[in-house]
């Protein structure tokens, strides 16, 4: 573990054995609230949601902010689970296959450069300390030098002798303030990290190694007889005009060796053709595509392009500044993933405990950005050999692109997160991949949950995953199906549930089962949508419980959109509040709803709510 972090905890662990034998004292509990807050920031910065939570839990306790018999003992669980998750996270690491690239640390030990290496081994970079002078040990590619405050009149001594030691690697200068340093120590750098954020610096280091060693190039594929002139970085953009169609764009991406392809103002039409064309390829797998549209899209069509395989769509009126700053953004996350090499079972070599950590840093990245990921849960039955699986991890891992996360969660089940790719594209991946890696098709089954319509986090997205696959089996369903996959068998259902609240949903489902009610469940307005007004659709539910809050499409827009198709006469909607709001209950009834019930609700209520509903909807119109 890093020094910084173990200094940490055992500062934080002093005061908690102490509490087994007395109460602490007030200057206790406020030093190690200050020690616990400061750990917590740094386990924040890092992307380690779990542990970060893990450190509150042990402020909170030793706080006396929650009630419980045995603090002291709960915050020893509390740490105690910690360096569990560390110790993981890093014996994960330090077991992978030789890493591609390969960061040095010398100087004088921080705070900040300890979390900056700890960020770089989390991005799969290989790290070794050196002291300062010696003779280098083996080639790196990064020379990470911290240079403390009383050394600032030495710095340029210091990176001039850095340099000469390294010349293989780029120089990066540690520092608290980019002015600490002069202009003649600035010569011998490359570039100074900012220690306020050491995810962005570790991002900085990779992002600068990479593209020293492999200049990224975009192919820029205009449909205008003006083709635009981006502003010219490095030979990065290779302009080409292309008007004859997909498989010339191939052609070219392929012969120039791009990283990214950039469609500039050709018709909707033929940039889906495009995206379609090179998603299904497998040359083309790793290859970035953005479409900027000679008009506005229409949100049907943005989606049908993200669908087809485009990893981003830009606005007509983007500046060409604008153009080239999201495109190279979209190049770096590409780059920053691509240092560890998925022919290894690196992923598979971690424990849950480090996946998990890995995927909530990356949900929280796609969150920020308002993108979708995919996480699929692949399980084999019980004639299936744990061997089995673990022969075919390394052919599962090298089906993925390099930015997917993919790890075993437990003996007969594997896990695959897929950033910016919804849950029917994650589907069709799956389609024929099971045979390919060497497994049985007949005894596997595979369940594909999406962020964030199905869970924020990943334990809610592996239930998700985890009640899909138990569906499937029940009805003997599709071996690969998505969470908003339907039965036949429900596809009639009396009752259809439009919540986002899982727990909701099955204590409605029970209450409405326990009357011999057949129950289909919704989590979104999207879904809910497609499943009603879709002309292959199955036979209208008799009663529909609705929620107000809903991702993508709330409950009176899906009024509005229910009237608009003719429906809201058909059907029986009772909506579901979790909140007092008059202005919202009056325009639901406008629109047509017969019924609401607040939340929480007592289940005989509910159930007399819906059997009035099913009886309006049996009777006479």
């Amino acid at each position: 573990m890093h020094r910084r972090l173990e200094r940490s905890l055992h500062v934080i662990e002093g005061p908690v054995a102490a509490m087994l034998e007395r109460p602490l004292t007030h200057v206790e509990v406020e030093e190690v609230t200050q020690s616990c807050n400061g750990l917590a920031r740094r386990l924040s910065q890092l992307g380690l949601a779990v542990g970060a939570e893990l450190v509150r839990d042990v402020q909170r306790l030793c706080a006396g902010e929650t009630e419980t018999r045995s603090p002291a003992l709960h915050a020893a669980r509390a740490l105690e689970d910690l360096r569990i998750a560390l110790a993981d996270t890093e014996a994960g690491l330090t077991t992978a296959a030789a890493p591609e690239r390969v960061a040095v640390v010398t100087g004088t030990p921080t705070a900040e450069l300890d979390t900056i290496a700890l960020s770089l081994a989390l991005r799969g970079v290989g790290l070794r300390i050196e002291d300062p002078g010696v003779e280098p040990e083996g080639p790196a590619d990064a020379l990470l030098v911290a240079i403390a405050r009383g050394e600032r009149s030495q710095a340029s001594a210091i990176l001039a002798e850095a340099r000469a030691r390294r010349s293989d690697a780029l120089i990066f200068a540690v520092v608290s303030d980019e002015e600490d340093l002069s202009t003649d120590a600035r010569r011998h750098i490359h570039a100074t990290l900012d220690t306020d954020d050491p995810g962005a610096a570790a991002e900085q280091v990779l992002v600068s190694v990479v593209h020293a060693q492999r200049p990224p190039r975009v192919l820029v594929v205009s449909g205008s007889a003006e083709p635009r002139e981006l502003p010219h970085r490095s030979a990065e953009f290779e302009h080409c005009h292309i008007s004859i169609g997909a498989p010339a764009v191939a052609d070219a991406a392929r012969e120039l060796g791009v990283v990214s392809v950039l469609l500039d103002r050709i018709p909707h039409d033929e940039a889906l053709a495009v995206a379609t064309l090179l998603r299904t390829n497998e040359d083309f797998r790793s290859l970035r595509v953005a479409v900027i549209p000679s008009y506005q899209l229409r949100v049907s069509q943005r989606i049908e392009l993200l669908r087809s395989g485009a990893d981003m769509t830009l606005p007509p009126d983007i500046e060409d500044d604008e153009i080239v700053a999201a495109v190279m953004a979209g190049v770096r996350r590409h780059r920053r993933t691509s240092d560890v090499d998925t022919s290894d079972a690196r992923a598979a070599t971690l424990s849950w405990t480090s996946v998990q950590l890995l995927a909530e840093r990356l949900l929280g990245r796609q969150g920020r950005s308002g993108h979708r990921a995919s996480l699929a849960r692949l399980t084999i039955d019980d004639s299936v050999t744990t061997e089995e699986l673990n022969a075919a991890m390394p052919g599962l891992i090298s089906e993925f692109r390099r930015e997917d996360i993919v790890g075993r969660f437990n003996e007969r089940e594997a896990v695959v997160l897929l950033p910016g790719l919804p849950r029917n594209v994650a589907v069709k991946r799956f389609a024929s991949l099971v045979d390919r890696v060497g497994l049985d098709v007949d005894r596997t089954r595979v369940g594909i949950s999406e962020f964030p319509a199905d869970g924020r986090t990943v334990d809610a997205l592996l239930d998700s995953a985890g009640a899909t696959i138990l569906r499937t089996k029940r009805s003997r369903g599709p071996r690969v199906a998505a969470s908003d996959w339907v039965s036949s068998a429900t596809a009639g259902a009396d009752v259809l549930i439009i919540d986002p609240d899982a727990a909701h949903r099955a204590v409605m489902r029970t209450v409405l089962e326990e009357r011999d009610l057949t129950v289909a469940e919704v989590s979104n307005g999207i879904e809910a949508l497609a499943r009603l007004v879709n002309q292959d659709r199955p036979p209208l539910p008799r009663a529909i419980l609705l929620e107000f809050d809903l991702d993508g499409l709330d409950g009176i827009r899906l009024l509005r959109q229910l009237r608009s198709n003719g429906l809201m006469g058909r059907l029986q909607v009772l909506m579901l509040a979790s909140r007092s709001d008059e202005f919202e209950l009056r325009t639901a009834y406008e629109l047509g709803a017969v019924d609401s019930i607040r939340k929480p609700f007592v289940p005989l209520v509910l159930a007399h709510r819906v059997d009035q509903m099913i009886a309006r909807a049996d009777g006479p119109s």
